[in-house]
């Protein structure tokens, strides 16, 4: 028997796969596509026997488009028979079948994924087949398709409308299981778990769909791809003109909503998501990211901060003088104990006590006296003005004045990110009603009282820096200590930079403490010959507010340690734009895959670089948007404030009712 003549109209990752399978078994071809070579075989359609047709059906400003596909069916010659596989809405094949009575037009749902699309289409798992008409023809021209497809453990042939539902069910399902999963990711989050491990338990149960488990695919969120975002944006619609159930609508409306927030806050197929809803879309849910919703405490709060610096000059703890400013929008009254302190504009409900470290004079004991001294002065004379306590990295606050704070009712909280297990902060997170960690690795993590917030990015101001970045500018700020690494940066940096004069390194940076100062002058004199070739500039120090102008003028920062945990630097980067090569292990799904460190070696860190420069500009502006949109969702200073009370004063939650 003489095998059919198969066409093909379209010829995307559907069209090609399914037209690669047949030609393996031995079918006759004829493919056309807008796209050479194969616009010359138009007039040819006519000639085959079954023609599959997989052109877009695009979603376009929330309404569903089958123009292209109504176009190639009058492409296809008269009795023969037309196989829709372009995802089209219910009842679309009957609607078509009425304008073109001279071809068996049949729907069958395609179910490729695109990175394993040659596989799919030669293993299927089902094989199904929807007639518009049920008469001869079209049983037959049914019988015809399902003997050219591959075997499949499952064959049906049903209505045309029905086949249209099977795909869209297949599609939704996958739509709403990703919803969930990144709903779970981010309790599991706050919860600071170890997703990892949630993950590979819903692998293993018999009774999750685990397919869409990994809520961070693609280094992004949400339900992306070409299919999901318009399939759905299409049978909401369907939905609310055929169903009109308006609590069934709002369901489908919010899942569609915070799919938009997922994907644009990780800067995810944010052009297929225009290409849906129009680019209004994008600036409204730009707009979300930016300004979050702000979790408010279940009760007025009257807070001591102790912490080490509320100084906006300060080179590296000038950040926390707007934490600050942040935490006064919350608390009725703010009250800041500080070591030292210095440039401060802080609101009228907020005020700051110093130690005394910016004036004192004498022998380190006596110094130390005296901050002792003060200390408990400002604890005791404010006792009645505050009546909960955040203690920001200084254990030794807690270890002064913990046991008075207990005794006196106060709700006490520690924010800490110590890798190691110092015994002082082993002992501060044992008195602490809530332990406050932003690094998911931090020692304070395993305590049952434990929550990971943000790091607390000032993103706006990042963000809105106008960039001035050379290409091969290549950036490092932070204090400089042993925990930077900065020896494997500049290494890296040395052989990333063999033979190529532009290539320059921008140290931004001071030492803090005299082992610092120990380790910065052996770091000069081992790469006296980076810096001589002015491959390597040491900028010295630079204020915090200094900082976005700094960020955006360079094109890579490099990370590769923390002397604290914090990682603030790393992320402040992000937000300006920059491109960053790290090996932070919280950013192993987000940054480009040539740009992530696993290993912190020489080697390791020199071919990151050399990936970073070697990025095409549409990569390097994709990689731009989906860190800058990682942080604004992630680690916001919008959100911190809100965040520590919320945990700190959860809202009592409402019982259950009981069960009849």
């Amino acid at each position: 028997m003489k095998k059919l003549l198969v066409g093909f109209v379209g010829q995307g990752y559907i069209g090609k796969n399914y037209a690669d399978d047949l030609e393996g078994r031995g079918y006759e071809t004829i493919r056309y596509a807008l796209e050479e070579p194969f616009r010359k075989n138009k007039d040819r359609i006519k000639e085959c026997d079954i023609v599959f047709i997989a052109v877009p059906t695009p979603t376009v400003a929330g309404k569903f488009d089958a123009s292209i596909v109504d176009a190639s069916i009058g492409l296809v010659g008269k009795g023969k028979v037309a196989l829709l596989k372009s995802t089209i809405i219910p009842g679309t094949t009957v609607a078509l079948q009425k304008a073109h009575p001279d071809v068996a037009v049949l729907y069958s749902p395609e179910f490729l994924s695109e990175t394993t699309a040659a596989y799919d289409a030669a293993h299927p798992f089902s094989n199904i087949v929807g007639i518009a008409e049920d008469n001869e023809r079209n049983r037959r021209a049914a019988e015809a398709v399902h003997a050219i497809l591959p075997k499949a453990p499952f064959t049906l042939t049903c209505t045309s409308t029905e086949a249209e539902l099977i795909k869209y069910t297949h599609n939704a399902s996958g739509y709403v299981q990703i919803m969930l999963f990144n709903l779970m990711y981010d309790i599991a989050r706050k919860h600071g778990s170890d997703w990892s491990a949630i993950h590979q338990a819903a692998l293993a149960d018999p009774m999750i769909c685990n397919r869409y488990a990994q809520p961070i695919h693609k280094s992004g969120r949400g339900a992306g791809g070409h299919c999901f975002i318009k399939d759905f944006a299409a049978l909401k619609e369907v939905y609310k003109e055929t169903v009109k159930d308006k609590e069934g609508v709002a369901l489908m409306e919010a899942l569609e909503e915070k799919n938009i927030q997922l994907l644009i806050s990780s800067g995810k197929d944010v052009d297929l998501l225009a290409g849906v809803y129009g680019k209004s879309v994008l600036d409204k849910a730009r707009e979300g990211v930016v300004l979050k919703f702000r979790p408010t405490p279940a009760r007025e709060v009257k807070l001591l901060i102790c912490t080490q610096a509320v100084d906006k000059g300060d080179p590296i703890l000038g950040f926390f003088h707007q934490w600050v400013a942040e935490f006064a929008l919350y608390a009725s009254e703010v009250h800041a104990i500080c070591l030292q302190r210095g440039e401060r504009s802080l609101p009228s409900n907020a005020r700051e006590y110093s130690l005394g470290k910016e004036t004192a004079h004498g022998p380190r004991f006596w110094k130390r006296a005296l901050y002792v001294l003060r200390f408990w002065r400002y604890v005791w004379r404010l006792r009645k003005n505050y009546d909960t306590v955040l203690v920001h990295i200084n254990a030794e606050y807690v270890i002064l004045a913990g046991w008075f704070w207990k005794l006196t009712g106060k709700k006490l909280a520690l924010l800490a990110n110590d890798v190691g297990r110092p015994w002082r902060t082993h002992f501060a997170a044992r008195l602490a009603d809530v332990v406050f960690h932003t690094d998911p690795n931090a020692y304070v993590a395993r305590f049952p009282n434990a929550v990971l917030v943000p790091v607390g990015v000032e993103v706006e101001i990042f963000a809105r820096e106008e960039r001035t970045a050379k290409k091969i500018s290549l950036l490092f700020v932070g204090r400089i200590a042993a925990a930077k690494h900065l020896e494997l940066i500049l290494a890296a940096v040395g052989r990333a930079a063999d033979g190529k004069k532009d290539v320059h390194l921008d140290v931004y940076g001071v030492p803090a403490i005299p082992s610092d100062e120990a380790y910065f002058k052996n770091l000069r004199s081992r790469f006296t010959a980076l810096e001589s070739s002015g491959a390597v500039s040491y900028k010295g120090a630079v204020v915090h507010e200094k900082t976005p102008p700094v960020y955006a003028s360079h094109e890579v920062f490099i990370h590769a340690g923390s002397a604290s945990g914090f990682n603030k630097a790393l992320f402040e980067a992000m937000a300006s734009g920059c491109l960053v090569v790290t090996g932070n292990p919280e950013l192993r799904a987000v940054v480009h895959p040539k740009l992530f460190v696993s290993e912190p070696t020489e080697d390791a860190f020199a071919r990151a670089i050399s990936a970073a420069l070697a990025l095409s500009p549409d990569e390097r502006e994709r990689e731009r948007a989906k860190l800058q949109a990682y942080v604004g969702r992630e680690h916001s200073l919008s959100t911190i404030a809100g965040e520590i009370l919320e945990n700190m004063y959860p809202r009592e939650r409402t019982s259950a009712p009981p069960e009849a």
